[in-house]
């Protein structure tokens, strides 16, 4: 199973239940133009960090960049903003905990740890204007051989 799958498969568990659009951030800015709100986008290129390790093992952690968007208008106050900005934290905080228990069809933990998570309010994002969060995070997978780019 891919690390897109598995972050689109979380993303779509959520509520109120986000588009997901996965991307560059280029094709994510057309894309989002004709899409009913709010939206998670996984920024691509997904990388991963490998080490490798005795007996042909190989650790892989994916640091991944991601956008948590909602409808705003351009003229909106600060305090209309943060409306918009507080829910996309919250859908994250969701996001978040979400994918810490994602587990397999054989009901095991899918991740070791999600870890380094960050967070940074957006205001007027994308030709759709819209605001939310960055937020960047390490998924790092229990099982190897279970998760792929």
């Amino acid at each position: 199973m891919s690390i897109i799958s598995i972050v689109e498969a979380v993303v779509a568990d959520l509520t109120p239940q986000p588009v997901f659009i996965h991307g560059m951030k280029s094709y994510a800015n057309l894309a989002a133009d004709d899409k009913v709100f709010p939206i998670v986008i996984l920024v691509e290129p997904v990388t991963s960090n490998d080490e490798f390790r005795q007996g042909g093992l190989v650790d892989s952690s994916y640091p991944l960049f991601m956008i948590f968007l909602d409808r705003t208008e351009l003229a909106d106050i600060p305090s209309e903003q943060r409306i918009v900005v507080d829910a996309m934290r919250n859908l994250r905080r969701q996001f978040i905990l979400k994918l810490k228990a994602a587990t397999n069809t054989y009901n095991e933990k899918i991740f070791k740890s999600i870890t380094d998570v960050k967070t940074t309010d957006t205001f007027n994002e994308l030709d759709a204007n819209a605001s939310g969060v960055y937020i960047n995070f390490t998924a790092t997978p229990l099982n190897d051989e279970s998760v792929c780019v």
